[in-house]
């Protein structure tokens, strides 16, 4: 096999891997990007980015795609994740920020909507505000909840956008945004990802939710509604 054969074959393989990524393994890609992040900046990343006007810029997903993805292109953390500086990063698919491709060629639903959303507000790992540092991931207890699959709910990926607990009627909301069938993943502060059932209750799910609760609720309460990854 000749060595262009070769190079073609890989690269149908990159291509392949970015456009198709088993749920649980984009999450546990999330999770490590995470990690880095942490270790890099002593703490998780912002929940959104703003200029110095406060104006929010772009969102968390962004800040730590450079360690997901296996294709390398510019950065433009400068400017609105709506800018045509970064028209490279929104013109192709990201199947680790996002849950539907369609089937690859073209076909089906096409979008840059995420399901992937940070637990934010008061008394969370990514906190209310957004600073920088703020939380390191070995002073949050293990059991805490840092990342959840939901329901897209019209966020760009790169969009500032989250779950907050701040927001009222939380077990609602949770009912409301949970997917409906085939289950969802989590990422706890120990990184690691559980994939859990569609009808875990959100009065348990949320006591995973903020530093507070997670310190005095073991994880085995979760257990039942565990799903094999």
């Amino acid at each position: 096999m000749t060595g262009i054969a070769i190079s073609l074959i890989l690269l149908l393989q990159s291509f392949w891997r970015e456009q198709y990524v088993p749920a649980a393994r984009r999450q546990r890609f999330v999770a490590i990007a995470l990690g880095l992040e942490a270790h890099e900046y002593l703490g998780l990343p912002s929940q959104y980015y703003s200029d110095q006007n406060g104006t929010p810029l772009y969102s968390w997903r962004y800040r730590i795609a450079p360690y997901v993805h296996s294709y390398k292109r510019q950065t433009h953390f400068e400017v609105p994740w709506s800018h045509a500086d970064n028209f490279e990063w929104r013109d192709v698919r990201h199947p680790y920020w996002v849950k539907s491709w369609g089937d690859g060629w073209g076909n089906g639903e096409i979008d840059n909507l995420t399901d992937v959303f940070a637990v934010t507000g008061t008394g969370t790992g990514f906190g209310s505000g957004g600073e920088v540092g703020a939380n390191r991931l070995r002073n949050l207890p293990a059991n805490l909840i840092l990342v959840v699959q939901l329901k897209k709910n019209g966020v760009d990926w790169m969009q500032p956008g989250d779950f907050s607990v701040d927001m009222g009627n939380l077990n609602k909301r949770l009912a409301e945004q949970i997917p409906s069938q085939g289950g969802f993943h989590v990422i706890f502060a120990d990184l690691t990802v559980w994939r859990l059932s569609s009808d875990t209750p959100p009065t348990v799910l949320r006591k995973f939710m903020t530093i507070e609760l997670a310190e005095s609720h073991e994880r085995a309460l979760l257990k039942p509604w565990q799903d094999d990854p």
